[in-house]
């Protein structure tokens, strides 16, 4: 598990975007449309994990508490990028292994599942475009 804790002051800064109109995928606090969900993404230090870092995607409420945070993440590596759909689904991309995730709000709450390529629903195109190759 490693971001069962709030995120720390990082160990180098998170990527973040001067603009939402770049669509990197990468816009620290990216809101969702027609929703009062944000996402961060911080990069929060490990020390008995594999990896130094680790991305570690929250969800959070109109307020800015933070309603859900993924326990695992991803090793800071490489990159992710992530992108609110129109369902406010989130979708992240995970260069290090090319899987990309679906974060949805279900009966239970929040929970993170991996997309099969190919399937529906289609990723948002900011993701698409950080997963096709040249």
């Amino acid at each position: 598990m490693a971001c069962t804790e709030p995120p720390v002051e990082p160990t180098r800064p998170a990527v973040t975007v001067a603009s939402s109109a770049s669509n990197s995928g990468q816009e620290q606090d990216l809101v969702a449309q027609g929703a009062d969900l944000s996402v961060r993404v911080p990069i929060v230090p490990q020390q008995d994990r594999d990896f130094a870092t680790y991305w570690c995607p929250e969800i959070r409420g109109a307020d800015d508490a933070v309603i859900y945070r993924d326990a695992e993440g991803f090793p800071a590596r490489f990159n992710v990028y992530w992108a609110w759909d129109d369902d406010q689904r989130l979708w992240l991309y995970n260069t290090d292994d090319g899987k990309v995730w679906i974060y949805a709000q279900g009966h239970q709450g929040w929970a993170r599942q991996a997309w099969e390529r190919g399937t529906q629903p289609s990723p948002p195109a900011v993701i698409a475009a950080h997963t096709t190759g040249p």
